[in-house]
């Protein structure tokens, strides 16, 4: 069961990163991955880390992976795209199966992982043996609802779906949130919880939810951000296994972090670290100088107490 009672409050984030294409996705320890033309961009930490798609990704007809290795972005090959395969939105892909069609997500393998359905409607989203699929009825009533066995149908808010993500859902968490644009609802071991929202005017896409809070892409009046709310009684506090996987992470990229501004020094040149070690030397004389004051200063204390 989901406790949805207490309405979410949006508060804003950042303005500032909003790519043209508003495609944002945010990993469980909260790293922000985000395109913007020909870049790849990461936010961790307060900086921003960039890697060139025209340079990582030649050519067309290939799905690639992303993997951020402070302080480089690194792009990988996993496959070719298969013969008669889509790929949507929300990392999520189809594929004709005799007279219907399978849904996955583009890092599964579409024999093992992949969802049967009819085909009518795009497949916008898979969370675990969960499909959604893009309805077409603009009825306010009824804008989610289960078609079949773990088949869901989003009836859209907006005119077209492109890069948003509409459905999210977190590793190791039963809650899948899903989102028409207008209307926030969770849906936990099949049923589904309407989720009330203040601050903003429509939803973009779900980003993520990391140490309670969800963030979406959102727009309030005009004005496009990352907004977030604190899930009161839902996803309150990571679990154990969350915060070790999260620091053995952070630790991770702080100490390749380390090692490349260690690295940079000694590349540097021997005079840098000459002229390094020459102020570590000038830092020792003015210690060793301050001393002998302290220790004159004791010696002359002494004199006077004897007399």
């Amino acid at each position: 069961m989901a406790d949805v009672s207490e309405p979410l409050v949006f508060e804003l984030r950042d303005d500032s990163i909003i790519p043209d294409n508003g495609h944002i996705c945010q990993l469980d320890n909260g790293t922000l991955f985000y395109s913007s033309q020909s870049e790849l961009c990461v936010l961790w930490n307060g900086q921003k880390f960039t890697a060139n798609l025209d340079k990582e990704c030649p050519g067309t007809g290939k799905i690639h992976k992303a993997v951020f290795e402070c302080p480089r972005i690194l792009i990988t090959v996993v496959r070719d795209l298969l013969e008669r395969e889509l790929v949507h939105g929300n990392a999520t892909c189809s594929r004709a199966h005799g007279d219907k069609y399978v849904a996955y997500r583009m890092d599964q393998d579409p024999g093992k992982h992949g969802i049967a359905y009819d085909g009518d409607g795009n497949a916008i989203g898979v969370a675990g043996d969960h499909i959604f699929l893009e309805g077409m009825d603009q009825s306010e009533q009824h804008w989610l609802w289960d078609s079949a066995k773990n088949t869901y149908i989003v009836n859209n808010f907006c005119d077209t779906v492109g890069y948003r993500t509409l459905v999210y859902a977190r590793r190791r968490s039963p809650f899948i949130y899903v989102t028409n644009g207008q209307y926030l609802a969770v849906i936990c071991n099949g049923k589904q919880y309407p989720m009330a929202y203040s601050g903003i005017s429509e939803i973009h896409s779900i980003i993520g939810v990391h140490n309670g809070r969800i963030s979406v892409v959102a727009n309030m009046y005009g004005r496009m951000g990352i907004w977030t709310a604190r899930l009161k009684n839902l996803e309150q506090t990571q679990t154990p296994t969350d915060k070790i996987l999260d620091a053995l992470h952070d630790f991770k990229l702080e100490l390749k972090q380390l090692l490349k501004e260690n690295t940079e020094a000694v590349e540097r040149g021997s005079s840098d670290i000459c002229s390094y070690l020459g102020g570590f030397d000038d830092q020792l004389v003015k210690i060793s100088q301050e001393m002998e004051k302290i220790r004159l200063q004791r010696d002359t204390a002494m004199e006077s107490l004897d007399d």
